[in-house]
């Protein structure tokens, strides 16, 4: 479990994975569905460019548009309210 004591090691902690976001391959190739009427309705990447690209590790950051996810973003100071990483496993 990651918990921090101080605020300062969070916000040391946001500043160093907001750093690798911004130098990873992801978001050099990063796709959005800005100029999609419904953008909900279609994947920002596909599970076969997802699948090729995430590895073990990567995190991915969420913002969700619902009341819920507002809340959290409030309360947190964050661009971000929920978050995942990803866990490959060899199933050969």
């Amino acid at each position: 479990m990651f918990k921090c004591t101080k605020r300062e090691e969070a916000d040391s902690w946001k500043d160093e994975i907001s750093r690798h976001i911004d130098n990873s391959l992801g978001k050099k190739y990063d796709k959005t569905a800005e100029n999609v009427a419904k953008p909900w309705r279609f994947d920002n990447i596909s599970e076969e460019q997802f699948i090729k690209q995430a590895d073990t590790g990567d995190v991915l950051l969420y913002k969700t548009r619902n009341a819920g996810g507002g809340i959290i973003r409030k309360f947190t100071s964050s661009e971000f309210d929920h978050v995942a990483m990803v866990l490959k496993f060899d199933l050969d």
